[in-house]
């Protein structure tokens, strides 16, 4: 069984919607495992997109913890030494926990299934079904 992963792009002080993406992932043996998969997955696309200056904003506390080093987990080291290493081809990146309810528009490209037997989908514009959702978002931030 794979999971579906999801993130969105977005300047939120302008507004404005970069991008989005949707991943199948590897099985792994956890849902903070998954987390941190999705995250590098995440990360590895804003990279490759050209972003430099990113803010992670996820809703699982315990990842953004141990990736900011406020909490240590040896068995997840390997995966929190994967996003370290990737921060460090970012010039400004930081990470931050908000709440599910603040995050719907992941939580819906996460949960949403791939289309044409893919296995990843980059949105370079916004897909119909989280145009609603964006709207809200934006609505409710002003």
């Amino acid at each position: 069984m794979r999971r579906l992963v999801g993130w969105l792009d977005c300047s939120r002080y302008r507004g404005t919607y970069l991008g989005s993406g949707q991943a199948e992932a590897k099985k792994v043996s956890s849902a903070i495992e998954a987390e941190f998969q999705a995250l590098i997955i995440s990360m590895q696309n804003c990279w490759c997109q050209g972003y430099r200056h990113i803010i992670f904003e996820g809703d699982s506390r315990n990842v953004v913890d141990l990736v900011n080093k406020s909490s240590l987990n040896f068995g997840l080291f390997n995966w929190i030494r994967e996003v370290w290493s990737w921060m460090s081809k970012f010039e400004d990146i930081s990470f931050t926990w908000v709440p599910r309810e603040g995050n719907k528009a992941a939580d819906l490209l996460a949960t949403r299934n791939l289309t044409n037997h893919s296995n990843f989908i980059y949105h370079s514009y916004v897909p119909e079904f989280l145009s609603y959702i964006l709207h809200c978002e934006f609505i409710s931030s002003s």
